[in-house]
């Protein structure tokens, strides 16, 4: 009996205290935040995780990420989606305080503190609109443990937005309840960093913002009033956020501006469509039905989880207890009604977001570039969640409170129920977790051992290897394969093992990746790209997300083995070392140029030791001279200020042992030579005196039946000729001959593309009488190569971006050697596609499906010129002591010695960016042009003596002084947040009593 009243004095001094008492209060939350956050992070709180998008961090990672931070230019270079300057703020933070105590569990704890302080951040958001301490408790746990949460974390987004999130729409909503200064500091402070952290989700955050800020004013009893306090506050406010934010806008800025930015509108669409294909309005409110991330792998739509249903309670609980709220305070009331407001605009604008991808009005998407950032939906569902749990905690209370009223027989009874009422409540969000994630925020579920979102052990041996040479910085590295836990693990921790670095995906890294299959020798294309170390991943395996992938691992190891490249075989990893390689920085005066580079692996790799830089010439292609016996002429253009002696080189093979080759140089003196046609090395032709300026090389072939007329074609389908050109409409032309080796030439242009996507200009290849290729123009910009066999059809087997404009002029020029075919849009190299069943003879059409298209100039050469070189015939060295004094992302410092007065290169094996600029002796080097396929050039005409130049990159210096800005202002406010309000207040009277006084 004792025990039993001792108990209910226990229990009524718990729940009537805890309203008495701020301590008992605060450690009640402090208690609640640290149990929900054993429940879901016990497991990972303090191991270092590498998964989703969540990089590896070291404890030496802190040197580079100050280059991710400090430096504007590192988006482009490392080939990013959209440049996030302050991004990695709290990452670089939290590596230097676990640098400073040499333990790497810090800077895990101080990330993973975004649990318990998450849980805080929100129940302070709840006080505005849940009375009962516990309903707020509930709130906060529900917004830890909620299907959107769960999904952000799983596919590696940074936590600690989930902290400045809910402390932001506080500050927010008492500004507008009272334009306090206080209140004004915490919002621009809470409101930036959630966009420092989080870029992607700033526009739907601020639709958000001015949503509820709308819903004020609409609903204030005084509008003008508020108009006079509020507005004065929110554009102050405005000002302080462009000003937090300026650099990601400059960076944007340059980042846009760059030569290599592109919005693949088609694209975008594309992922649209896919990302939001199951999110029906159904599953959205329900916070499930996200395909574009692991809401789908982890279970939320499988129609056999009873759980998934349970996400329905959440906006049934809620609308009931909207019937409460007019029973609430005026502030409350204004409180609901805004949240309410961005609730149904997210509904609405996902409506019709789904309404414009999956009809007629898509185009709206190809025109709003702002678009991007909400092509995973993850960022509508995160804040539709963050808008909807206040509302949730606030109808619980109700609806728990209503049926207390109505059972309560004594208060000992009510505060029994109320904790019971509670303890359930948060135990129905923690077995919901269970059963659906194993606990441990998905990650059990979705990788299947913890041991999968470890450090992979043999990317990191591969990486601590790597360090030995990644001090000295002259040169680059690779790791075959390379996927997605492979750049993971290299982007803060070796970078110039990162193959983004090298330049957009579009050019450098699919170039990697075609060669790759194509089962070439790599060597020259990597001592080209300054990639000197190469790593074989033995021990890889097959996530499905790569980004470069061998199609056989093997025979690469191999190739690089027969060349004696081989230097160490450790366990799980081979390391090749490429000698020689360029140097990331060098002087040279050993100009190449070259027409294809694909052909670089045929260049005598004794060249590199004299550091060539390589130029492209333009082809500018290709005409047919209607004689007695037709002509196919291919003419290349360039242009350098220097002159010298070079040798032309080709690689010719066709379907006889030797052919005779004509060439000119600038139309003078026309020669010619027979040469093999054995696809193996290149072949001399001849030597030229190249003066500085223009220059344009001819290069002619003869064949009686490269130029083809109608008779040679099978017509099937619509096909007439018009001035001089071939109109297809929904048909084919198939020459009659067979062909091994070819190279074909024809200009197009489309007229009008069918219904469907693939109706439009193809080209045919029937190797076997019941198998072809196809390749495809797509009216939405893609090139795709499909495949027909007895079996079926197989699509997508290569799809590239392309630009096709219907009315425009389109020259094609594809060149088949033995299985392989390489592609030309005007010029630009398109792709290369391998398939033994090429490896044949057969024959080849033109057509357009369904779709109007006309045809010009179609020829077929079986001898191929498949590429041209000049290459100096001596290289004379007069430079002498080069040293490198500064090498750093943003700034490179080296000095020389000149013997002579004479031409020099400069070479920064860098993306291409025409914002970097060059001095030497403080003069700006004016020839700024792009080499080495993608590199920094510029031509220098030194004198005699020692010279100093130097390299760095233009916009950098101007968002040094504005990052400068932003760090002050966002200090100033987290400072003036800190001070207590009657010290603010003190101050304040000071300076009334001071100007008084003055005056």
């Amino acid at each position: 009996m004792y025990s039993f009243v001792h108990l209910k004095r226990i229990l009524f001094k718990v729940y009537y205290k805890c309203k008495e008492s701020k301590w008992i209060r605060v450690i009640t939350v402090l208690l609640s935040a640290v149990v929900v956050t054993f429940l879901v992070a016990r497991n990972i709180f303090l191991v270092t995780l590498t998964y989703g998008d969540y990089p590896l961090i070291k404890l030496f990672s802190g040197k580079i990420l100050e280059e991710y931070i400090f430096s504007v230019w590192h988006r482009a270079a490392h080939g990013e989606c959209y440049p996030s300057p302050q991004g990695y703020l709290f990452l670089y933070l939290f590596s230097q305080i676990a640098w400073y105590f040499k333990d790497i569990n810090i800077f895990n704890l101080l990330m993973n503190l975004s649990f318990p302080l998450s849980f805080i951040a929100f129940y302070m958001l709840s006080k505005r609109f849940c009375e009962s301490i516990w309903a707020r408790i509930f709130a906060a746990s529900l917004y830890i443990i909620n299907p959107i949460v769960i999904t952000y974390y799983n596919f590696g987004g940074f936590m600690w937005a989930l902290v400045f999130l809910p402390l932001a729409l506080l500050f927010f909503i008492d500004l507008l309840e009272k334009p306090a200064m206080k209140n004004l500091v915490g919002a621009t402070a809470f409101i930036n960093l959630v966009i420092w952290v989080f870029p992607t989700f700033a526009v739907i955050f601020l639709i958000a913002l001015f949503a509820i800020a709308t819903s004020y004013l609409m609903f204030a009893s005084s509008k003008i009033k508020f108009i006079k306090d509020i507005v004065p506050k929110l554009f102050l406010l405005g000002l302080l956020t462009i000003m937090c934010n300026a650099p990601y806008f400059f960076a944007q800025w340059v980042y846009s501006n760059s030569p290599f930015y592109g919005f693949e509108q088609s694209g975008v669409l594309r992922d649209f469509q896919f990302t939001y294909k199951e999110l029906t309005l159904l599953n959205f409110i329900r916070f499930a039905g996200n395909t574009g991330s692991p809401q789908v792998p982890l279970g939320y739509n499988d129609p056999s989880n009873p759980a998934n249903e349970a996400g329905l309670i959440i906006p049934i609980i809620t609308c009931i207890g909207i019937f409460f709220a007019w029973r609430s305070s005026q502030d409350k009331k204004l409180r609901m009604r805004a949240l309410l407001v961005v609730i149904f605009t997210i509904i609405i604008f996902v409506s019709i977001l789904r309404l414009t991808i999956y009809s007629e009005l898509n185009w709206i998407i190809k025109i709003t570039p702002a678009l991007w950032t909400l092509r995973n939906p993850i960022k509508l569902q995160l804040m539709f969640a963050v808008c909807m749990i206040p509302l949730l905690g606030f109808s619980t209370e109700r609806i728990a409170v209503f049926c207390i009223d109505f059972f309560r027989k004594k208060e000992l009874k009510k505060a029994a129920l109320t904790l019971t009422l509670t303890i359930l409540a948060l135990a129905h969000v923690y077995i919901y977790n269970y059963f659906v994630f194993n606990g441990c925020m998905g990650l059990d579920r979705t990788y299947g051992d913890l041991q999968n979102v470890l450090p992979d052990r043999t990317i990191s041996n591969i990486i601590e290897d790597s360090l030995h040479w990644y001090v000295e910085q002259n040169y680059r590295g690779i790791i075959l394969p390379f996927d997605h836990q492979t750049e993971l693990h290299v982007q803060f921790t070796n970078p110039l093992l990162y193959t983004g670095r090298l330049g957009p995906s579009s050019k450098i890294v699919n170039f990697i990746d075609n060669e790759l299959k194509s089962d070439a020798n790599l060597t020259n294309l990597f001592r080209l790209l300054s990639i000197r170390y190469i790593y074989i991943n033995e021990a890889w395996k097959d996530i499905g997300f790569h980004i470069i992938q061998p199609q056989n691992l093997e025979s690469i190891k191999e190739g690089l083995e027969k060349e004696n490249l081989l230097e160490a075989e450790q366990s799980g990893y081979s390391k090749f070392v490429i000698e020689p390689a360029l140097p990331r920085l060098y002087l040279s005066q050993y100009p190449v140029l070259y027409s294809n580079i694909e052909t670089i692996k045929f260049i005598n790799s004794s060249i590199f030791f004299n550091n060539p830089v390589f130029f492209r010439m333009k082809y500018d292609g290709c005409q047919i001279h209607l004689t007695s016996t037709p002509i196919i002429s291919r003419s290349y253009s360039w242009e350098l200020p220097l002159s010298g002696v070079f040798d032309a080189q080709v690689i010719m093979y066709g379907s006889q042992q030797n052919s005779t080759i004509y060439f000119s140089l600038d139309g003078v003196k026309f020669q010619n030579k027979t040469i093999s046609t054995a696809f193996c090395s290149l072949r001399t032709i001849g030597r030229f005196e190249l003066k500085d300026g223009f220059n344009r090389l001819f290069l002619f072939t003869k064949h009686e039946d490269s130029f083809l007329d109608m008779e040679d074609f099978y017509v099937k389908g619509t096909c007439d000729i018009e001035n001089n050109l071939v109109k297809i409409q929904n048909g084919l032309l198939l020459t009659k001959n067979e062909y091994d080796n070819f190279d074909l030439n024809v200009d197009f242009k489309p007229v009008k593309f069918g219904e469907k996507s693939w109706h439009g200009p193809n080209i045919y290849f029937a190797f076997a009488n019941s198998s072809y290729f196809r390749i495809i123009f797509h009216w939405d910009n893609y090139v795709e190569i499909a495949k027909k066999t007895s079996d079926g059809y197989l699509e997508g087997i290569i799809v590239k971006q392309a630009s096709l404009t219907p009315g425009n002029w389109y020259n094609l020029r594809v060149i088949k050697a033995d299985k392989t075919l390489t592609l030309y849009l005007n010029g630009e190299y398109l792709f290369s596609f391998t398939s033994p069943l090429l490896n044949d003879k057969g024959r080849i059409g033109i057509g357009s499906e369904n779709s109007v298209t006309y045809f010009s100039n179609f020829a077929i050469s079986k001898d191929v010129i498949a590429g041209i070189w000049l290459i100096p015939t001596e290289n004379p060295r007069d430079v002498s002591d080069i040293s490198i004094i500064e090498m750093n992302p943003g700034k490179y410092l080296l000095q020389f010695n000149q013997i002579n007065t004479s031409w020099r290169i400069l070479v920064l094996n860098e993306n291409y960016d025409p914002f970097w600029e060059a001095t030497i002796d403080g003069t700006v080097l004016k020839k700024h042009c792009e080499a080495n396929f993608y590199a920094n050039c510029w031509f220098i005409n030194a004198s005699h003596g020692a010279h100093k130049l130097e390299i760095y990159y233009q916009p950098n210096i101007l968002y040094g002084f504005i990052l400068f800005i932003s760090m002050v202002t966002m200090g100033a406010a987290l400072s003036i947040l800190c001070i207590p309000v009657t010290l603010l207040r003190k101050i304040r009277l000071l300076f009334k009593t001071h100007f008084l006084v003055r005056s």
